[in-house]
């Protein structure tokens, strides 16, 4: 089950079975809910927060603080994104000014 909600296509045999397989197809509906459920109470649950993150980027963070999110940050690629889009922003902002 695990290869489906990775995504990976299952191969046509296994397929066609689930297609006509009731339980087969129960079982998997379950396995997706927890999946599901599971992603949405884990999702970034170990990342810094927005406003860390803000921040961060603005340079307002204790050494200490600094070190730890740039640590993550080298690690996430979730809050490496953010933190780019962040840079990006305060970017413009001074070019603004």
């Amino acid at each position: 089950m695990e290869v489906v909600l990775d995504g990976t296509p299952l191969p046509a045999n296994v397929a066609r079975h689930v297609a006509h397989c009731p339980l087969c197809q129960s079982t998997l509906a379950q396995y997706e809910e927890l999946h599901f459920k599971l992603l949405s109470r884990l999702y970034r649950s170990q990342c810094p927060s927005s406003l860390q993150l803000g921040f961060f980027c603005a340079g307002l963070l204790s050494g200490a603080e600094s070190e730890a999110i740039a640590s993550h940050v080298a690690q996430c690629p979730l809050c490496s994104l953010e933190v780019l889009q962040t840079q990006e922003f305060l970017h413009d902002v001074e070019q603004i000014r």
